[in-house]
């Protein structure tokens, strides 16, 4: 797929979108534990690979990156739309151009973020945001 070492090697040409801009400002990530680990940034790709689910062709772009939000709102509404999520918690973090790349996508207040190849961005996400208001 990807022969550019700064990314995964898994993503696509084309990935991330050349519309994407450098990682910035505040970002809010449901994540199982605080302080969150790798595996809360893990992208789609990664966790539907692990479940053995098929990504379709049209949405890999997205699924290569990582969902977060621009707002504690938004995250709590995704945490309650979806049973699997709704323990979880959610953290408040800075996104920075070294995590990688961002783009606005779908709904209101929703990044998908394309962490670069060895990025370690629960380091920077530890605030527990519903503690912090």
């Amino acid at each position: 797929m990807n022969d550019n070492a700064e990314w995964p090697s898994y993503y696509p040409p084309g990935v991330p979108p050349e519309k994407a801009i450098d990682a910035a400002g505040r970002a809010f990530r449901i994540v199982r534990t605080i302080p969150p680990t790798s595996v809360d940034f893990r992208p789609t790709y990664e966790d539907w690979m692990a479940q053995k689910k098929v990504i379709p062709s049209d949405k890999l772009w997205q699924a290569c990156g990582t969902s977060v939000h621009t707002d504690l709102a938004a995250s709590r509404a995704t945490r309650q739309r979806f049973r699997p999520l709704r323990d979880r918690r959610i953290v408040l973090g800075d996104l920075s151009p070294q995590h990688g790349k961002m783009m606005e996508t779908g709904e209101r207040a929703h990044l998908t973020v394309w962490f670069r190849a060895g990025a370690k961005p629960e380091a920077d996400f530890m605030t527990d945001a519903e503690q912090a208001q």
